[in-house]
């Protein structure tokens, strides 16, 4: 946490937004989207707003077939807040050949959700962080229509999402789309210079030294954008033990 540099303002900006409005996070890949979500979960538990308690929920679904869309869906949130759920497990009752669907979804939501607000006097939001949201763009029109409709209806008062990928913005900003004018839309961008010069010099403060021109020449390789700094970043680092020096040069 105390190296998750450049993103202060930003995750200032979707803690506030979150109160009322589901967020949309879009950028170019590798820009650094599944560690804001991070970010933003452990940020969110550790909130002390006087009005809403918030219960953050990762789910990535990268690889997640749409048959199971739904039955993953809970068992993240089971997962995730297991100490908080009494021991609930999703889809409890049903018969275990039955496929578990939209509906189960939504008793089960309803469920938890009454489990949690017996654990606070504020008002639940259930935050569901979802990450490679692409996949939803190959899914069925219904699908994602359902998945609107428990924002909109089931649970408008409870739920509330942040989503980000790459190219779910240009799929989900046309009037077609079950999703149009449904986020409140923020770009991931790269991190500022002062930011991505402490993200090469912070973590190995005091191991080694690192030139200024090797600073200047990493900006220009990485344009600012903290995965590809860290990954040359941490190429340095194994060069440096290789060859047991401690001046990290251009050369």
């Amino acid at each position: 946490t105390e190296m998750f540099f450049g993103r202060e303002r930003l995750v200032e900006r979707i803690l506030q937004t979150i109160h009322n409005n589901s967020l949309l996070l879009y950028g170019e890949r590798r820009i650094g989207n599944t560690s804001l979500q991070h970010h933003i979960r452990r940020r969110l538990q550790q909130l002390d707003d006087p009005t809403y308690e918030f219960f953050p929920v990762y789910v990535d679904l990268q690889g997640t077939p749409e048959s199971q869309f739904f039955s993953t869906l809970a068992e993240d949130v089971c997962h995730e807040l297991e100490t908080l759920l009494d021991g609930m497990r999703p889809g409890e009752g049903l018969d275990p050949d039955s496929p578990y669907g939209y509906r189960e979804l939504v008793a089960d939501l309803r469920r938890v959700i009454k489990i949690l607000e017996k654990k606070t006097t504020k008002q639940v939001k259930l935050v569901l962080l979802f990450d490679e949201v692409e996949e939803l763009n190959a899914y069925d029109p219904r699908v994602n229509q359902r998945l609107r409709s428990l924002f909109m209806t089931s649970f408008a008062e409870n739920l509330v999402a942040v989503v980000s990928g790459v190219e779910i913005r240009k799929q989900w900003d046309k009037e077609g789309s079950p999703w149009y004018n449904f986020f409140e839309e923020i770009e991931v961008t790269p991190i500022g210079r002062e930011d991505a010069v402490q993200l090469i010099t912070r973590p190995i403060g005091g191991v080694f030294k690192v030139d200024q021109t090797v600073i200047d020449r990493l900006l220009e390789l990485t344009d600012n954008k903290p995965y590809h700094l860290q990954r040359l970043c941490i190429a340095l680092v194994n060069r440096m033990y290789e060859e047991n020096r401690r001046q990290i040069t251009v050369a």
